[in-house]
């Protein structure tokens, strides 16, 4: 990000960050998360901080983007008969916000739960066997999924013979937005590292409120079909 932030500032370009799946997440000790212009974050159930149905912010130190951004959730409307710009409906109701209120007191514990479990799977997963990859065990992560990479079809296979043993995975995500009909016309060619990770990425289970034992059950798991 500090990388992107300097080429952005260099040709007067704007950054806007997706931290949809890193609320809580730390970065050089820093857990503010606004490295560029703007910062999306999500409260979608399945996330760290979660709501009971839709939700989501923008942070930013920008006051002008902020007030653009604040006009845009509400139809462009700055009163309730006046309406300067076009917009749309993202108001989030309050009781998603009451429910994000009181979990937020759980963040920290929980996302300290998720870095737990994934120390335990990068310690206990034989990925070597089947030529894999484990994800990068850096400070401050947010652990929102926990995906390894397999190649050679060995993705699909494991993925089969775990749900035969009871043991669901996912894939984060099995297409490279480019490769997709809404943006294919975005990007002349290939992305091959982006979709070299799309074919190869398996995401294991990871809730803060998985016990040990059933961790070291998915674990075992794994092992026993790569």
């Amino acid at each position: 990000m500090e990388a992107l932030a300097e080429i952005c500032q260099r040709n007067s370009l704007r950054l806007f960050a997706d931290a949809a799946q890193a609320m809580g997440a730390e970065l050089d000790g820093r857990r503010d998360l606004i490295v560029g212009d703007a910062c999306a974050l999500s409260f979608y159930p399945t996330k760290n901080l979660a709501a009971l149905g839709d939700g989501g912010a923008v942070v930013t130190t920008d006051g002008r983007l902020a007030e653009t951004i604040a006009l845009t959730r509400n139809y462009g409307m700055p009163t309730r008969d006046q309406c300067v710009a076009r917009g749309i409906n993202a108001r989030m109701d309050e009781l998603q916000a009451a429910v994000l209120r009181e979990r937020l007191r759980l963040l920290t514990e929980r996302n300290r739960r998720r870095r737990a479990i994934a120390r335990r799977y990068n310690a206990g997963l034989d990925v070597a066997r089947a030529g894999g990859v484990l994800p990068l065990d850096r400070e401050g992560h947010a652990w929102h999924v926990f995906s390894v990479l397999l190649p050679g079809g060995m993705r699909d296979f494991v993925a089969r013979r775990m749900a035969a043993k009871g043991v669901e995975t996912a894939l984060h995500y099995p297409m490279a937005p480019h490769q997709t009909e809404a943006f294919a016309n975005l990007v002349a060619g290939s992305l091959p590292v982006s979709e070299r990770v799309a074919e190869q990425n398996l995401s294991l289970p990871l809730c803060p409120l998985m016990t040990d034992g059933e961790v070291d059950r998915v674990i075992r798991n794994f092992n026993r079909s790569v």
